[in-house]
């Protein structure tokens, strides 16, 4: 079996792994997701899958693909066991959000458009961090730790190295990075303001 296809089923089995904790936190009612991130990532990873397998990602865009169903099985979701801290501001990331898609579709330039899909995903972060700053324990921080891993994986499942095809995992690996890290800090200051009081 050549290495990229390797690469490619370590990277679905690590997407796999990192889905298990945090569906089985959202089970157990630890997590509760926040709608318009889930619908935005769901929506970006699609187009950027789309991206990849165009400018020959091979083996390397499944991942996207299959991340793309599951983060709009999250949004879907959601609608019953999400959180309910929505607020304006929400609302109007996805409006931004959703009016930069058809900016992919005018620019049919595949850089313009993996840069203006990392814009889009980079703004549903804004729902579920603001909500995460009050709740960091409703975010299952080893599920996006282990979200790292299976981009990094996808890179080296890629067929083509060009800039559109791996600077979009390349930069969610680095914020889920540091998201995780914003997690453990926000609950580590709650821990303090506890101890405190």
């Amino acid at each position: 079996m050549p290495a990229k296809e390797i690469f490619s089923i370590l990277s679905i089995f690590a997407a796999f792994l990192a889905a298990l904790p945090y569906v089985r936190s959202i089970i157990r009612k630890e997590t509760r997701p926040h709608l318009f991130s889930w619908l935005i990532w769901g929506l970006s990873c699609a187009i950027g899958g789309a991206v990849q397998l165009a400018e020959g990602g091979g083996w390397g865009s499944w991942l996207m693909i299959m991340n793309a169903v599951y983060c709009l099985g999250i949004a879907f979701w959601s609608l019953w066991i999400g959180t309910r801290d929505i607020k304006k501001i929400d609302g109007v990331v996805l409006l931004v959000t959703l009016s930069a898609i058809p900016l992919w579709l005018i620019t049919k330039n595949p850089l313009w458009s993996v840069l203006i899909i990392i814009m889009i995903d980079g703004m549903g972060y804004g729902p579920t961090i603001r909500k995460s700053w009050n709740r960091p324990y409703e975010e299952a921080a080893l599920s996006w730790g282990l979200s790292c891993v299976f981009f990094i994986l996808s890179i080296m499942a890629l067929e083509k190295y060009k800039l559109t095809t791996y600077l979009y995992p390349a930069t969610f690996a680095a914020v889920n990075t540091g998201f995780v890290l914003f997690l453990l800090m926000r609950r580590h200051m709650l821990k303090q303001i506890d101890a405190d009081h």
